[in-house]
């Protein structure tokens, strides 16, 4: 009976919704070039995992702010995951896009099911060992800028404490 419970309490701390301060949920999804992305694989950079949906105006225009973050962290290890929750709609929207950053699909929702993804946009920011610095739900107008900040902050704190 002890056993059963604690595996009861193991699967349900498995799939409680991420914190700051968690490690990151791993998962593996398809790129829109047809490449895996492991999630665990890329530490030692810092990540940001975008939720994104191409029917959402505001996940778009955020996904074109992150592309511009992106292109001006890359050369400091930043990567940006953008992680499109419904593939199969939107597989030509995807196909328009021009951004340089990773485009990941969903097809399963796994990923959105893992980090149970409730509002779309949804941001997560990782440091270098996959710990979560940052997260987001929802829309605000001011969540690029809190975004930018918080992996400048990261960046500086990092900075600071090499030799």
């Amino acid at each position: 009976m002890l056993v059963s419970a604690s595996l009861c309490l193991a699967q349900e701390e498995k799939h409680k919704k991420p914190q700051v301060g968690d490690i990151a949920y791993d998962f593996t999804l398809k790129s829109s070039t047809g490449e895996n992305i492991r999630l665990h694989e890329l530490r030692g950079h810092f990540v940001l995992i975008n939720f994104w949906s191409s029917w959402s105006g505001t996940s778009r225009r955020l996904l074109n702010q992150f592309e511009a973050l992106y292109q001006l962290e890359k050369q400091n290890d930043v990567l940006v995951l953008s992680i499109n929750i419904d593939p199969e709609k939107s597989q030509s929207q995807i196909e328009r896009l021009d951004v340089e950053h990773t485009l990941l699909l969903d097809e399963n929702r796994y990923a959105s099911r893992k980090y149970m993804i409730s509002n779309i946009p949804s941001i997560y920011l990782l440091d270098r060992s996959g710990k979560l610095l940052l997260i987001l739900e929802g829309y605000d107008p001011l969540y690029y800028q809190v975004t930018e900040n918080k992996l400048k902050q990261a960046l500086a704190a990092e900075k600071s404490r090499t030799p």
